[in-house]
């Protein structure tokens, strides 16, 4: 998250530090979305890249840059041939 948008608010104190850090979750690690799809819900790679280029416009930290409906109804992702190989057992 940019310093300026964690900092930006009245109450930004109290949940983050001076540099923009969360101040009670020290030991936060960024996990790419690429990576939880493929390696938590078990995407294949194509799946995963194509399904992160979809999500990852909306998930935008800043308003101005986030992608608004009408572009994301025209992402590729919705038209795509679906590659479905999913590695999943039935139990799960």
């Amino acid at each position: 998250m940019p310093v300026e948008m964690a900092l930006g608010c009245a109450r930004s104190r109290r949940f983050f530090k001076s540099d923009g850090r969360l101040r009670r979750i020290p030991g936060l690690n960024y996990w790419p979305l690429k990576k939880v799809l493929s390696e938590k819900y078990k995407f294949n790679d194509k799946e995963a890249n194509a399904f992160t280029e979809f999500l990852l416009p909306m998930l935008r930290m800043d308003p101005n840059k986030r992608a608004t409906a009408e572009q994301m109804l025209k992402h590729p992702w919705l038209t795509m041939e679906a590659d479905y190989d999913t590695k999943m057992t039935p139990e799960q």
